[in-house]
């Protein structure tokens, strides 16, 4: 059985500009996610090394969205590479004929279905 090659763009820039403003760079817990749940996967610091290695699968967590980074992944995507946008990838919805939504105001919560221990919803 093949196993799909996986990669995680995590660009330390992209981190570092959040870090600025005191935003939390959050999305480098896809990492964690994926080893506790033993997906294999690869880091990747930049856009460029997704096109150096074969990958199946690359999973955008944090990248720069400049147009020549947005231009090496839309040519990944387009030689049949998928991609995942963890969090926010805003730079390719008009490629793609979506447009940015205002953000609901306010904190998201979910209620996990039985047999989950903790009864109250998450925040």
């Amino acid at each position: 059985m093949n196993m799909a090659r996986i990669g995680v763009l995590f660009e330390r820039r992209a981190a570092e500009a959040k870090w600025k403003y005191g935003f939390n760079a959050f999305e480098r817990y896809i990492g964690e996610m994926l080893a506790q749940a033993g997906v294999s996967f690869e880091w990747l610091h930049s856009v460029h090394h997704m096109l150096e290695a074969e990958y199946d699968v690359v999973v955008v967590a944090a990248m720069e969205e400049t147009a020549a980074a947005l231009d090496l992944l839309w040519l990944y995507a387009s030689r049949g590479g998928t991609v995942v946008a963890f969090a926010s990838l805003n730079g390719l919805a008009r490629r793609l004929g979506c447009r940015r939504r205002p953000l609901l105001a306010g904190a998201g919560y979910a209620q996990l279905p039985a047999p989950w221990p903790e009864p109250r919803p998450l925040r």
